[in-house]
């Protein structure tokens, strides 16, 4: 992805592929997980700097949707705590100041 920015967010209208598209990018991005085997043959295989950004960042995934029902009141608050603690299981932070 050719941007100088430290945070991607994805966005847009219902039923566009967003979940997808962003487990796609959290996949490639992610030091949590090897992908090598799920990107090799595809487009971006054949790009030079392939190898260069896959695997290697701490990549921070919120389901917005998951969590808006419990949270609507505080998702900033909530965000912020994720963010700050790097701590994220399922439908809530698991620590909170």
């Amino acid at each position: 992805m050719s941007t100088e920015d430290k945070c991607l967010a994805v966005s847009h209208a219902r039923r566009f592929g967003k979940s997808h598209a962003a487990g796609m990018i959290d996949a490639y991005y992610s030091l949590g997980c090897d992908s090598t085997e799920l990107f090799d043959g595809t487009k971006i295989s054949e790009s030079a700097d392939y190898k260069k950004y896959m695997n290697k960042y701490n990549v921070i995934h919120l389901d917005i949707a998951s969590v808006w029902d419990f949270h609507k009141e505080d998702l900033v608050e909530s965000i912020k705590i994720i963010s700050r603690t790097g701590i994220y299981y399922g439908n809530f932070a698991d620590k909170e100041d």
